[in-house]
Protein backbone atom coordinates (compact mmCIF):
# COMPACT_ATOMS: atom_id res chain seq x y z
CA UNK A 1 0.00 0.00 0.00
CA UNK A 2 1.37 3.15 -0.62
CA UNK A 3 1.56 6.01 1.96
CA UNK A 4 3.26 9.35 2.12
CA UNK A 5 2.57 12.43 3.76
CA UNK A 6 4.14 16.00 4.22
CA UNK A 7 4.15 18.57 6.15
CA UNK A 8 4.58 22.34 5.17
CA UNK A 9 6.03 21.77 2.10
CA UNK A 10 5.30 19.02 -1.17
CA UNK A 11 7.24 15.67 -1.02
CA UNK A 12 5.53 14.38 -3.83
CA UNK A 13 7.46 14.48 -6.86
CA UNK A 14 5.95 16.52 -9.95
CA UNK A 15 4.74 14.12 -12.90
CA UNK A 16 6.40 16.11 -15.99
CA UNK A 17 4.15 14.59 -18.23
CA UNK A 18 1.15 15.89 -16.44
CA UNK A 19 -1.47 17.80 -18.70
CA UNK A 20 -4.78 19.94 -19.11
CA UNK A 21 -7.14 19.01 -15.75
CA UNK A 22 -6.26 22.82 -15.47
CA UNK A 23 -10.25 23.23 -14.25
CA UNK A 24 -10.35 19.91 -11.96
CA UNK A 25 -7.19 21.62 -10.46
CA UNK A 26 -8.71 25.03 -9.78
CA UNK A 27 -12.14 23.53 -7.76
CA UNK A 28 -9.42 21.25 -5.81
CA UNK A 29 -7.63 24.59 -4.65
CA UNK A 30 -10.91 26.64 -4.62
CA UNK A 31 -12.19 23.40 -1.79
CA UNK A 32 -8.67 23.77 0.17
CA UNK A 33 -8.98 27.27 0.59
CA UNK A 34 -12.59 26.44 1.93
CA UNK A 35 -11.33 23.81 4.23
CA UNK A 36 -8.42 26.71 5.49
CA UNK A 37 -11.38 29.19 6.50
CA UNK A 38 -12.87 26.16 8.83
CA UNK A 39 -15.34 25.15 6.52
CA UNK A 40 -14.65 21.84 5.50
CA UNK A 41 -15.33 19.69 2.49
CA UNK A 42 -15.62 16.08 0.79
CA UNK A 43 -14.77 15.90 -2.65
CA UNK A 44 -15.55 12.94 -4.86
CA UNK A 45 -13.29 11.88 -7.76
CA UNK A 46 -14.75 9.65 -9.87
CA UNK A 47 -13.94 8.45 -13.31
CA UNK A 48 -13.37 4.95 -15.02
CA UNK A 49 -9.90 3.17 -14.68
CA UNK A 50 -6.99 5.10 -16.72
CA UNK A 51 -8.34 8.37 -16.97
CA UNK A 52 -5.88 10.25 -14.52
CA UNK A 53 -7.37 10.14 -11.32
CA UNK A 54 -4.75 9.29 -9.51
CA UNK A 55 -1.89 11.20 -11.75
CA UNK A 56 -4.34 14.86 -10.93
CA UNK A 57 -4.53 13.81 -7.29
CA UNK A 58 -0.79 13.66 -7.11
CA UNK A 59 -0.27 17.06 -9.05
CA UNK A 60 -2.58 18.73 -6.60
CA UNK A 61 -1.05 16.79 -3.39
CA UNK A 62 2.46 18.35 -4.73
CA UNK A 63 1.60 21.80 -5.12
CA UNK A 64 0.03 21.82 -1.77
CA UNK A 65 1.91 24.25 1.02
CA UNK A 66 1.42 24.66 4.64
CA UNK A 67 -1.09 22.49 5.17
CA UNK A 68 -0.77 18.51 6.48
CA UNK A 69 -1.51 15.45 4.01
CA UNK A 70 -2.62 12.22 5.07
CA UNK A 71 -2.26 10.20 2.24
CA UNK A 72 -4.03 6.39 1.61
CA UNK A 73 -4.87 3.97 -0.59
CA UNK A 74 -6.86 0.47 -1.33
CA UNK A 75 -5.38 -2.42 -3.26
CA UNK A 76 -7.37 -5.04 -4.81
CA UNK A 77 -5.27 -7.68 -3.44
CA UNK A 78 -5.73 -6.30 -0.21
CA UNK A 79 -9.05 -5.67 -0.03
CA UNK A 80 -10.09 -8.26 3.12
CA UNK A 81 -7.54 -7.29 4.92
CA UNK A 82 -9.05 -5.99 8.15
CA UNK A 83 -7.95 -1.79 8.81
CA UNK A 84 -5.66 -2.24 6.10
CA UNK A 85 -6.11 1.28 4.49
CA UNK A 86 -6.48 3.25 8.08
CA UNK A 87 -3.32 1.18 9.33
CA UNK A 88 -1.31 3.54 6.96
CA UNK A 89 -2.36 6.37 9.09
CA UNK A 90 -0.24 5.44 11.87
CA UNK A 91 3.11 6.01 10.02
CA UNK A 92 1.90 9.48 8.35
CA UNK A 93 1.00 10.77 12.10
CA UNK A 94 1.67 10.68 15.53
CA UNK A 95 0.70 10.52 18.01
CA UNK A 96 -2.19 8.56 16.75
CA UNK A 97 -5.38 7.83 19.22
CA UNK A 98 -5.32 4.70 20.89
CA UNK A 99 -8.00 3.12 18.73
CA UNK A 100 -5.15 3.86 16.10
CA UNK A 101 -2.21 2.70 17.11
CA UNK A 102 -4.19 -0.48 18.12
CA UNK A 103 -5.29 -1.77 15.10
CA UNK A 104 -4.75 -5.34 14.31
CA UNK A 105 -1.80 -6.42 12.48
CA UNK A 106 -2.05 -7.82 9.20
CA UNK A 107 -4.06 -11.00 8.58
CA UNK A 108 -5.23 -11.11 11.64
CA UNK A 109 -9.09 -10.64 12.42
CA UNK A 110 -10.92 -7.30 13.31
CA UNK A 111 -11.55 -6.90 16.43
CA UNK A 112 -12.20 -3.22 16.20
CA UNK A 113 -15.75 -2.02 16.09
CA UNK A 114 -15.54 0.44 13.15
CA UNK A 115 -17.24 2.83 15.30
CA UNK A 116 -15.05 3.30 17.83
CA UNK A 117 -12.16 3.47 14.96
CA UNK A 118 -14.05 6.41 13.24
CA UNK A 119 -14.06 8.22 16.30
CA UNK A 120 -10.35 8.19 16.78
CA UNK A 121 -9.66 9.34 13.11
CA UNK A 122 -12.08 11.83 14.18
CA UNK A 123 -9.77 12.65 16.74
CA UNK A 124 -6.95 12.58 14.98
CA UNK A 125 -7.87 14.99 12.55
CA UNK A 126 -9.21 17.36 15.41
CA UNK A 127 -6.08 17.28 16.60
CA UNK A 128 -3.80 17.67 13.07
CA UNK A 129 -5.89 20.43 12.18
CA UNK A 130 -4.99 22.70 15.29
CA UNK A 131 -1.39 23.12 13.65
CA UNK A 132 -2.49 23.36 9.83
CA UNK A 133 -5.32 22.28 7.60
CA UNK A 134 -5.40 18.98 6.59
CA UNK A 135 -6.03 17.29 3.43
CA UNK A 136 -7.02 13.15 3.11
CA UNK A 137 -6.72 11.80 0.42
CA UNK A 138 -8.08 7.74 -0.21
CA UNK A 139 -7.51 6.75 -3.23
CA UNK A 140 -9.10 3.35 -5.08
CA UNK A 141 -11.81 3.53 -2.32
CA UNK A 142 -13.53 0.81 -4.29
CA UNK A 143 -10.47 -1.74 -3.38
CA UNK A 144 -10.03 -0.18 0.11
CA UNK A 145 -11.32 -3.03 3.28
CA UNK A 146 -14.66 -2.74 4.54
CA UNK A 147 -13.44 -2.21 8.49
CA UNK A 148 -11.82 0.86 7.21
CA UNK A 149 -14.56 2.62 5.18
CA UNK A 150 -16.91 2.03 7.15
CA UNK A 151 -14.38 4.17 9.99
CA UNK A 152 -13.95 6.62 7.60
CA UNK A 153 -17.55 7.19 7.24
CA UNK A 154 -18.12 7.81 10.46
CA UNK A 155 -15.31 10.63 10.56
CA UNK A 156 -16.48 12.14 7.12
CA UNK A 157 -20.51 12.64 8.24
CA UNK A 158 -19.27 14.71 11.45
CA UNK A 159 -16.76 17.11 9.34
CA UNK A 160 -18.39 20.60 9.69
CA UNK A 161 -16.33 23.48 10.70
CA UNK A 162 -13.23 21.72 10.21
CA UNK A 163 -9.84 22.39 8.41
CA UNK A 164 -10.55 19.32 6.70
CA UNK A 165 -10.04 18.22 2.82
CA UNK A 166 -11.29 15.00 1.94
CA UNK A 167 -11.17 14.01 -1.16
CA UNK A 168 -12.48 10.31 -1.94
CA UNK A 169 -10.98 8.75 -5.52
CA UNK A 170 -13.33 5.99 -6.77
CA UNK A 171 -14.71 4.80 -10.06
CA UNK A 172 -18.02 5.29 -9.54
CA UNK A 173 -19.55 6.73 -6.46
CA UNK A 174 -22.04 4.34 -6.20
CA UNK A 175 -19.87 1.93 -6.43
CA UNK A 176 -20.94 -1.94 -5.20
CA UNK A 177 -18.34 -2.42 -2.77
CA UNK A 178 -18.51 0.69 -1.04
CA UNK A 179 -20.88 0.07 2.01
CA UNK A 180 -24.18 2.07 1.66
CA UNK A 181 -23.74 4.90 4.25
CA UNK A 182 -20.50 6.07 2.02
CA UNK A 183 -22.31 5.76 -1.08
CA UNK A 184 -24.76 7.84 -0.01
CA UNK A 185 -22.40 10.23 1.77
CA UNK A 186 -20.80 10.83 -1.53
CA UNK A 187 -24.08 10.97 -3.90
CA UNK A 188 -25.27 13.49 -1.39
CA UNK A 189 -25.24 17.17 -1.04
CA UNK A 190 -22.57 17.45 1.15
CA UNK A 191 -20.21 15.83 -1.30
CA UNK A 192 -18.73 18.08 -4.11
CA UNK A 193 -18.50 15.33 -7.19
CA UNK A 194 -15.98 16.34 -9.89
CA UNK A 195 -16.33 13.30 -13.12
CA UNK A 196 -13.33 13.17 -15.21
CA UNK A 197 -13.56 12.60 -18.69
CA UNK A 198 -11.19 12.65 -21.22
CA UNK A 199 -8.17 14.63 -21.95
CA UNK A 200 -9.05 16.90 -25.11
CA UNK A 201 -7.04 16.96 -28.56
CA UNK A 202 -4.96 20.08 -27.33
CA UNK A 203 -4.00 18.60 -23.94
CA UNK A 204 -2.94 15.26 -26.09
CA UNK A 205 -1.09 17.25 -28.23
CA UNK A 206 1.17 18.90 -25.36
CA UNK A 207 1.58 15.36 -24.52
CA UNK A 208 2.74 14.40 -27.14
CA UNK A 209 4.99 17.03 -27.31
CA UNK A 210 6.44 16.08 -23.66
CA UNK A 211 6.86 12.62 -24.58
CA UNK A 212 8.51 13.16 -27.94
CA UNK A 213 9.73 12.34 -30.63
CA UNK A 214 7.43 14.77 -32.47
CA UNK A 215 4.69 16.59 -31.78
CA UNK A 216 1.02 15.84 -32.73
CA UNK A 217 -0.28 18.10 -35.03
CA UNK A 218 -4.17 19.40 -34.31
CA UNK A 219 -5.78 17.12 -36.78
CA UNK A 220 -3.33 13.99 -35.64
CA UNK A 221 -3.94 14.81 -31.68
CA UNK A 222 -7.76 15.09 -32.47
CA UNK A 223 -7.71 11.66 -34.09
CA UNK A 224 -6.34 10.12 -30.97
CA UNK A 225 -8.33 11.69 -28.89
CA UNK A 226 -11.05 9.84 -30.50
CA UNK A 227 -9.64 6.91 -30.80
CA UNK A 228 -8.72 6.57 -26.96
CA UNK A 229 -11.38 8.62 -26.01
CA UNK A 230 -9.02 10.68 -24.07
CA UNK A 231 -8.69 8.53 -22.00
CA UNK A 232 -4.47 9.37 -20.71
CA UNK A 233 -3.34 5.67 -19.91
CA UNK A 234 -3.94 4.98 -23.77
CA UNK A 235 -3.22 8.01 -25.31
CA UNK A 236 0.00 7.70 -23.48
CA UNK A 237 0.31 3.91 -24.27
CA UNK A 238 -0.19 4.72 -27.78
CA UNK A 239 2.55 7.58 -27.83
CA UNK A 240 4.97 5.35 -26.54
CA UNK A 241 4.43 2.36 -28.59
CA UNK A 242 3.37 3.40 -32.38
CA UNK A 243 5.62 4.78 -34.71
CA UNK A 244 5.71 8.52 -35.25
CA UNK A 245 4.97 8.03 -38.85
CA UNK A 246 1.94 6.01 -37.99
CA UNK A 247 0.41 8.47 -35.59
CA UNK A 248 1.13 11.33 -37.71
CA UNK A 249 -0.52 10.10 -40.37
CA UNK A 250 -4.58 10.69 -39.92
CA UNK A 251 -5.52 8.13 -42.50
CA UNK A 252 -3.55 5.35 -41.15
CA UNK A 253 -5.29 2.95 -38.66
CA UNK A 254 -3.91 2.94 -34.91
CA UNK A 255 -3.39 -0.01 -33.01
CA UNK A 256 -4.58 -0.48 -29.36
CA UNK A 257 -2.40 -0.20 -26.71
CA UNK A 258 -0.73 -3.58 -26.19
CA UNK A 259 -1.84 -4.39 -22.45
CA UNK A 260 -5.40 -3.27 -23.90
CA UNK A 261 -5.41 -5.58 -26.36
CA UNK A 262 -4.81 -8.20 -24.24
CA UNK A 263 -7.34 -8.06 -22.46
CA UNK A 264 -9.84 -7.78 -25.23
CA UNK A 265 -8.38 -10.97 -26.58
CA UNK A 266 -9.09 -13.14 -23.55
CA UNK A 267 -12.19 -11.77 -23.57
CA UNK A 268 -12.79 -13.24 -27.17
CA UNK A 269 -11.12 -16.03 -26.67
CA UNK A 270 -14.06 -17.05 -23.76
CA UNK A 271 -16.28 -16.54 -26.96
CA UNK A 272 -17.54 -19.50 -28.91
CA UNK A 273 -16.18 -19.81 -32.36
CA UNK A 274 -19.48 -18.33 -34.05
CA UNK A 275 -19.19 -14.85 -31.75
CA UNK A 276 -15.49 -15.17 -32.35
CA UNK A 277 -16.32 -14.71 -36.33
CA UNK A 278 -19.15 -12.61 -35.76
CA UNK A 279 -16.83 -9.64 -34.22
CA UNK A 280 -13.79 -10.33 -36.38
CA UNK A 281 -16.59 -9.78 -39.45
CA UNK A 282 -17.77 -6.58 -37.34
CA UNK A 283 -13.98 -5.62 -37.07
CA UNK A 284 -12.81 -5.62 -40.47
CA UNK A 285 -16.07 -3.88 -42.06
CA UNK A 286 -15.53 -0.68 -39.90
CA UNK A 287 -16.59 0.69 -36.69
CA UNK A 288 -20.62 -0.15 -37.45
CA UNK A 289 -22.52 -2.25 -39.83
CA UNK A 290 -25.83 -3.50 -40.45
CA UNK A 291 -26.42 -6.98 -38.17
CA UNK A 292 -27.37 -8.50 -41.71
CA UNK A 293 -24.24 -7.24 -43.69
CA UNK A 294 -21.58 -8.34 -41.05
CA UNK A 295 -23.60 -12.23 -40.32
CA UNK A 296 -22.98 -12.45 -44.00
CA UNK A 297 -19.74 -11.73 -43.66
CA UNK A 298 -19.42 -13.78 -40.61
CA UNK A 299 -21.49 -17.19 -42.29
CA UNK A 300 -24.19 -17.14 -39.81
CA UNK A 301 -27.03 -17.57 -40.51
CA UNK A 302 -29.07 -17.14 -37.29
CA UNK A 303 -26.16 -14.55 -35.73
CA UNK A 304 -28.39 -13.65 -32.66
CA UNK A 305 -26.70 -16.13 -30.07
CA UNK A 306 -23.64 -14.96 -31.36
CA UNK A 307 -24.00 -11.19 -30.96
CA UNK A 308 -25.85 -11.98 -27.37
CA UNK A 309 -22.31 -13.46 -26.27
CA UNK A 310 -20.07 -11.03 -27.89
CA UNK A 311 -22.36 -8.45 -26.79
CA UNK A 312 -21.98 -10.19 -22.98
CA UNK A 313 -18.30 -9.84 -23.06
CA UNK A 314 -18.02 -5.96 -24.20
CA UNK A 315 -17.15 -6.84 -27.61
CA UNK A 316 -19.75 -5.23 -29.13
CA UNK A 317 -22.95 -3.09 -28.98
CA UNK A 318 -26.27 -3.37 -30.55
CA UNK A 319 -28.67 -0.60 -31.55
CA UNK A 320 -31.99 -0.80 -33.67
CA UNK A 321 -32.60 1.99 -36.31
CA UNK A 322 -35.51 2.26 -38.92
CA UNK A 323 -33.20 0.02 -41.34
CA UNK A 324 -32.91 -2.56 -38.71
CA UNK A 325 -30.14 -3.87 -36.25
CA UNK A 326 -26.46 -2.23 -36.25
CA UNK A 327 -23.44 -3.75 -34.49
CA UNK A 328 -20.59 -1.37 -33.23
CA UNK A 329 -17.79 -1.89 -30.47
CA UNK A 330 -18.18 -0.15 -26.85
CA UNK A 331 -14.86 2.12 -27.81
CA UNK A 332 -12.69 2.07 -31.08
CA UNK A 333 -9.97 0.34 -28.74
CA UNK A 334 -12.28 -2.84 -29.32
CA UNK A 335 -12.41 -2.78 -32.86
CA UNK A 336 -8.33 -2.13 -33.36
CA UNK A 337 -7.42 -4.75 -30.71
CA UNK A 338 -9.67 -7.21 -32.74
CA UNK A 339 -8.45 -5.75 -36.01
CA UNK A 340 -4.84 -5.63 -35.50
CA UNK A 341 -4.66 -9.09 -34.02
CA UNK A 342 -5.46 -10.59 -37.37
CA UNK A 343 -3.11 -12.10 -39.44
CA UNK A 344 -1.99 -10.57 -43.03
CA UNK A 345 -3.76 -13.38 -45.45
CA UNK A 346 -6.55 -13.83 -43.21
CA UNK A 347 -7.31 -9.89 -42.87
CA UNK A 348 -6.33 -9.45 -47.17
CA UNK A 349 -8.85 -12.70 -47.37
CA UNK A 350 -11.72 -10.84 -45.29
CA UNK A 351 -11.46 -7.18 -47.01
CA UNK A 352 -12.03 -9.13 -50.48
CA UNK A 353 -14.92 -10.85 -48.86
CA UNK A 354 -16.06 -7.38 -47.48
CA UNK A 355 -15.25 -5.65 -51.16
CA UNK A 356 -17.91 -7.54 -52.58
CA UNK A 357 -20.77 -7.01 -49.90
CA UNK A 358 -20.57 -3.40 -49.39
CA UNK A 359 -22.72 -1.64 -51.19
CA UNK A 360 -20.57 2.06 -50.65
CA UNK A 361 -17.97 2.76 -53.60
CA UNK A 362 -15.62 4.26 -51.24
CA UNK A 363 -15.92 2.00 -48.69
CA UNK A 364 -15.31 -1.02 -51.38
CA UNK A 365 -12.54 1.10 -52.36
CA UNK A 366 -11.02 1.12 -49.07
CA UNK A 367 -11.25 -3.16 -48.47
CA UNK A 368 -10.05 -3.43 -52.06
CA UNK A 369 -6.76 -0.84 -50.69
CA UNK A 370 -6.96 -3.61 -47.42
CA UNK A 371 -6.52 -6.38 -49.67
CA UNK A 372 -3.65 -5.55 -52.24
CA UNK A 373 0.11 -6.97 -51.99
CA UNK A 374 0.94 -3.96 -53.89
CA UNK A 375 -1.02 -1.47 -55.99
CA UNK A 376 -0.77 -1.45 -59.64
CA UNK A 377 -1.34 1.69 -61.69
CA UNK A 378 -5.32 1.02 -62.29
CA UNK A 379 -6.06 0.83 -58.80
CA UNK A 380 -4.62 3.89 -58.44
CA UNK A 381 -6.39 5.86 -61.01
CA UNK A 382 -9.51 4.53 -59.53
CA UNK A 383 -8.63 5.84 -55.99
CA UNK A 384 -8.32 8.74 -57.84
CA UNK A 385 -11.69 8.83 -59.76
CA UNK A 386 -13.42 8.15 -56.52
CA UNK A 387 -11.65 11.15 -54.34
CA UNK A 388 -13.05 13.04 -57.24
CA UNK A 389 -16.30 11.47 -57.15
CA UNK A 390 -16.32 12.46 -53.43
CA UNK A 391 -14.99 15.74 -53.80
CA UNK A 392 -17.72 16.69 -56.66
CA UNK A 393 -20.37 15.80 -53.75
CA UNK A 394 -19.47 17.72 -51.27
CA UNK A 395 -18.35 14.81 -48.88
CA UNK A 396 -14.91 15.95 -47.89
CA UNK A 397 -13.72 13.59 -45.16
CA UNK A 398 -13.80 11.20 -47.73
CA UNK A 399 -12.07 12.81 -50.33
CA UNK A 400 -9.53 13.15 -47.86
CA UNK A 401 -8.91 9.83 -47.42
CA UNK A 402 -9.23 8.88 -51.33
CA UNK A 403 -7.38 11.79 -52.85
CA UNK A 404 -3.98 11.84 -49.61
CA UNK A 405 -4.19 8.09 -50.20
CA UNK A 406 -3.87 8.27 -53.99
CA UNK A 407 -0.93 10.96 -53.74
CA UNK A 408 0.57 8.24 -51.65
CA UNK A 409 0.46 5.51 -54.32
CA UNK A 410 1.68 7.69 -57.31
CA UNK A 411 5.26 8.02 -58.36
CA UNK A 412 6.68 11.48 -58.50
CA UNK A 413 5.79 13.54 -61.76
CA UNK A 414 3.01 16.24 -63.40
CA UNK A 415 0.28 13.58 -62.00
CA UNK A 416 1.02 13.31 -58.69
CA UNK A 417 1.45 17.39 -58.28
CA UNK A 418 -2.29 17.53 -59.57
CA UNK A 419 -3.27 15.01 -57.35
CA UNK A 420 -1.78 17.14 -54.59
CA UNK A 421 -3.22 20.32 -55.16
CA UNK A 422 -6.47 18.12 -55.06
CA UNK A 423 -6.39 17.02 -51.71
CA UNK A 424 -4.69 20.29 -50.23
CA UNK A 425 -8.54 21.86 -51.62
CA UNK A 426 -10.30 18.37 -49.97
CA UNK A 427 -8.11 18.94 -47.20
CA UNK A 428 -9.07 22.84 -46.27
CA UNK A 429 -12.11 22.17 -47.03
CA UNK A 430 -12.53 19.48 -44.65
CA UNK A 431 -10.97 21.58 -41.89
CA UNK A 432 -7.55 20.45 -42.10
CA UNK A 433 -5.28 23.40 -42.82
CA UNK A 434 -2.21 22.15 -40.88
CA UNK A 435 -2.39 18.62 -43.26
CA UNK A 436 -3.15 20.72 -46.27
CA UNK A 437 -0.16 23.32 -45.63
CA UNK A 438 2.32 19.61 -45.14
CA UNK A 439 0.90 17.99 -48.18
CA UNK A 440 1.02 21.25 -50.44
CA UNK A 441 4.82 21.63 -49.93
CA UNK A 442 5.18 18.18 -51.33
CA UNK A 443 4.37 19.41 -54.84
CA UNK A 444 8.04 19.67 -56.61
CA UNK A 445 10.04 22.47 -57.56
CA UNK A 446 10.02 21.66 -60.86
CA UNK A 447 6.02 21.17 -61.14
CA UNK A 448 3.84 23.06 -63.08
CA UNK A 449 3.58 26.67 -61.43
CA UNK A 450 -0.04 27.17 -61.79
CA UNK A 451 -0.34 23.35 -60.05
CA UNK A 452 2.21 24.30 -57.36
CA UNK A 453 1.08 28.00 -56.74
CA UNK A 454 -2.47 27.26 -56.91
CA UNK A 455 -2.04 25.04 -53.74
CA UNK A 456 0.70 26.58 -51.79
CA UNK A 457 -1.32 29.97 -52.58
CA UNK A 458 -4.50 28.42 -51.40
CA UNK A 459 -3.16 27.28 -47.67
CA UNK A 460 -1.74 30.94 -47.55
CA UNK A 461 -5.02 32.42 -48.23
CA UNK A 462 -6.81 30.02 -45.53
CA UNK A 463 -3.66 30.71 -43.09
CA UNK A 464 -4.44 34.46 -43.67
CA UNK A 465 -1.33 35.37 -45.64
CA UNK A 466 -3.04 37.68 -47.86
CA UNK A 467 -0.03 38.89 -49.50
CA UNK A 468 1.70 35.62 -50.09
CA UNK A 469 -1.89 34.07 -51.45
CA UNK A 470 -2.28 36.84 -53.84
CA UNK A 471 1.17 36.48 -55.42
CA UNK A 472 1.45 33.01 -55.15
CA UNK A 473 -2.63 33.03 -56.88
CA UNK A 474 -1.29 35.44 -59.77
CA UNK A 475 1.40 32.94 -60.67
CA UNK A 476 -1.04 30.27 -60.72
CA UNK A 477 -2.93 32.45 -62.76
CA UNK A 478 -0.77 33.16 -65.73
CA UNK A 479 0.66 29.76 -66.14
CA UNK A 480 -3.07 28.51 -66.35
CA UNK A 481 -2.78 27.94 -70.23
CA UNK A 482 -5.95 26.79 -71.76
CA UNK A 483 -7.19 24.24 -68.63
CA UNK A 484 -10.56 25.63 -67.85
CA UNK A 485 -10.92 23.54 -64.71
CA UNK A 486 -7.62 25.20 -63.12
CA UNK A 487 -8.52 28.57 -64.19
CA UNK A 488 -11.59 28.02 -62.26
CA UNK A 489 -10.52 27.07 -59.12
CA UNK A 490 -7.69 30.02 -59.29
CA UNK A 491 -10.12 32.54 -59.95
CA UNK A 492 -12.15 32.03 -57.34
CA UNK A 493 -9.83 31.67 -54.69
CA UNK A 494 -8.67 35.60 -56.14
CA UNK A 495 -12.33 36.49 -55.77
CA UNK A 496 -12.15 35.59 -52.25
CA UNK A 497 -8.75 37.15 -51.46
CA UNK A 498 -9.96 40.37 -53.08
CA UNK A 499 -12.80 40.56 -50.84
CA UNK A 500 -10.59 40.15 -47.94
CA UNK A 501 -8.67 42.83 -49.10
CA UNK A 502 -11.72 44.88 -49.52
CA UNK A 503 -11.33 44.97 -53.38
CA UNK A 504 -15.05 44.69 -53.89
CA UNK A 505 -14.56 45.03 -58.07
CA UNK A 506 -11.78 42.99 -58.01
CA UNK A 507 -13.91 40.16 -56.26
CA UNK A 508 -16.53 40.75 -58.98
CA UNK A 509 -14.12 40.49 -61.35
CA UNK A 510 -12.54 37.28 -60.50
CA UNK A 511 -16.06 35.51 -59.08
CA UNK A 512 -17.28 36.17 -63.20
CA UNK A 513 -14.41 34.58 -63.98
CA UNK A 514 -14.67 31.61 -61.93
CA UNK A 515 -18.21 31.43 -62.63
CA UNK A 516 -18.13 31.62 -66.67
CA UNK A 517 -15.32 29.90 -67.19
CA UNK A 518 -12.74 32.82 -68.64
CA UNK A 519 -9.25 32.00 -69.38
CA UNK A 520 -6.38 33.96 -68.75
CA UNK A 521 -5.12 36.49 -71.20
CA UNK A 522 -1.76 36.62 -72.26
CA UNK A 523 -0.82 39.05 -69.91
CA UNK A 524 -1.20 38.07 -65.71
CA UNK A 525 -3.50 39.78 -64.34
CA UNK A 526 -2.06 42.45 -61.75
CA UNK A 527 -3.47 42.68 -58.29
CA UNK A 528 -3.75 45.53 -56.00
CA UNK A 529 -1.00 45.39 -52.36
CA UNK A 530 -3.22 43.74 -49.48
CA UNK A 531 -4.27 46.38 -47.10
CA UNK A 532 -3.11 44.29 -43.72
CA UNK A 533 -6.77 42.93 -42.83
CA UNK A 534 -6.80 39.70 -41.19
CA UNK A 535 -7.74 36.69 -42.94
CA UNK A 536 -10.06 33.70 -42.47
CA UNK A 537 -11.23 30.28 -44.30
CA UNK A 538 -12.27 31.27 -47.40
CA UNK A 539 -12.62 30.03 -51.22
CA UNK A 540 -14.39 26.70 -51.49
CA UNK A 541 -13.28 23.71 -52.68
CA UNK A 542 -10.98 23.97 -56.06
CA UNK A 543 -10.39 20.34 -56.06
CA UNK A 544 -13.37 19.68 -57.95
CA UNK A 545 -12.65 22.34 -60.58
CA UNK A 546 -9.43 20.75 -61.33
CA UNK A 547 -10.92 17.36 -61.60
CA UNK A 548 -14.31 17.18 -63.29
CA UNK A 549 -17.90 17.23 -61.79
CA UNK A 550 -17.36 20.20 -59.39
CA UNK A 551 -18.56 23.69 -59.10
CA UNK A 552 -18.25 24.88 -55.77
CA UNK A 553 -15.77 26.67 -55.14
CA UNK A 554 -16.91 29.33 -58.30
CA UNK A 555 -20.63 29.44 -56.96
CA UNK A 556 -19.20 30.25 -53.33
CA UNK A 557 -16.76 32.94 -54.52
CA UNK A 558 -20.16 34.43 -56.76
CA UNK A 559 -22.55 34.52 -53.79
CA UNK A 560 -19.56 35.58 -51.61
CA UNK A 561 -19.09 38.67 -53.76
CA UNK A 562 -22.91 38.96 -54.70
CA UNK A 563 -24.11 39.12 -51.01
Amino acid sequence: MAARAFRNGPERSRDEQFVGRSRELAVLHAQLGRACEGRSSLVVLEGPAGIGKTALTGEFLSAIENAIVLDVSGEEGEAELPYGVLGQLGAQAQPVPEALACLPAPGAPAKRDPLVVGAAVLELLGQLQQAAPVVIAIDGAGWADLPSLQSLTFALRRLRADRVLAIVIVRESDHPRLPDGLRRLLRGSAALRLPLSGLSARDLQALSARLGPVRLTPQAAERLQRHTRGVPLHARALLQQVRAETLADVDAPLPAPRAYTTQVLDRLGRCEAPAQRLVTAAAVLGTSAPLHLVARMAQLSEPLPALEQAAGEELLVEWRTGAGVSLGFPNPLVRAAVYHDLGPATRRGLHLVAADLVDDAARRLDHRLAAADQVDADLVREVARVGRRQTAAGRWSSACGCLTRAVQLTEEGPERDRLIAEAVEALLEAGRPADAGTLAAQVAQAADPSVRDYALGSVALVAGRLDEAVRQLGSAWSHAGRDPLLAAGIAARQAMAALLQGHGADAAGWANRALTGELPATEPVRERPARGRAGSRGGGAAAERIAPGGGHAAARAGAAVGG
